[in-house]
């Protein structure tokens, strides 16, 4: 279901990249940029003590800031994060608040400095954490997949390295105001998740999301 999604919101992207440009304001570029973006967000994980991989979808969104090089070019700071409220992974019996994160370094380059068209690519850092099991939930109850262990009674969290690559377009309807549309993917590898005394909790831990997003962009 995400995969076709995101299969769509790309060929209405190209769609867009390769007509003409509007009629809208001039797309020009120069000194401090802000955008905040949400959506759907169709994220998968696996690791070692994980049942088999399937997407889950949440609540994904992002804010970035920096400032513009050049017409072409425009380097910041990003940083994002998916929520979900749902089973699957490694609390198999239960609903529960799951959280995937990411921060770095942005780069948005617009091939043609009349159009909104652009290509995006962040590199830097990666969450993944779990919340304390829920108390209806016993230490060591099977779900569909997995047992869960009584250390994730307490919780986990990890942090590693992460990526994403994406393409959009900023639609010009003010002088300095753009609405953006964007389908973006992005994958992580904290590794290891921990939780307070109880050490590692989960192993070789890596997860990726497929994004589609709207927002607005402030230049």
């Amino acid at each position: 279901m995400g995969k076709a999604i995101a299969a769509c919101a790309l060929v209405a992207l190209l769609t867009v990249a390769s007509a003409p440009a509007s009629a809208g304001e001039p797309q020009t570029r120069k000194g401090f940029w802000l955008s905040v973006v949400l959506g759907p967000g169709f994220a998968s994980a696996d690791c070692r003590e994980c049942g088999p991989p399937e997407r889950q979808t949440g609540f994904s969104g992002w804010i970035r800031l920096g400032a513009a090089i050049n017409q072409h070019l425009v380097i910041g700071w990003e940083g994002g994060g998916w929520l979900a409220n749902s089973s699957g992974w490694i609390l198999t019996n239960a609903d529960v608040n799951r959280t995937l994160g990411s921060s770095g370094v942005v780069v948005l380059y617009y091939p043609r400095a009349a159009s909104g068209w652009f290509l995006r690519s962040t590199i830097g850092t990666a969450y993944a954490g779990f919340p304390p099991a829920p108390d209806e939930i016993p230490a060591g109850g099977c779900g569909v997949h997995v047992c869960i262990p009584a250390v994730l009674e307490e919780g986990a969290n990890g942090n590693g390295w992460g990526w994403a690559l994406g393409t959009g377009y900023d639609y010009r309807f003010a002088k300095n105001v753009s609405f953006t549309v964007e389908l973006s993917y992005a994958a992580g590898k904290p590794g290891t998740l921990s939780g307070g005394a109880q050490g590692i909790v989960v192993r070789e831990w890596r997860h990726n999301i497929w994004i589609a997003a709207v927002g607005f962009t402030f230049h």
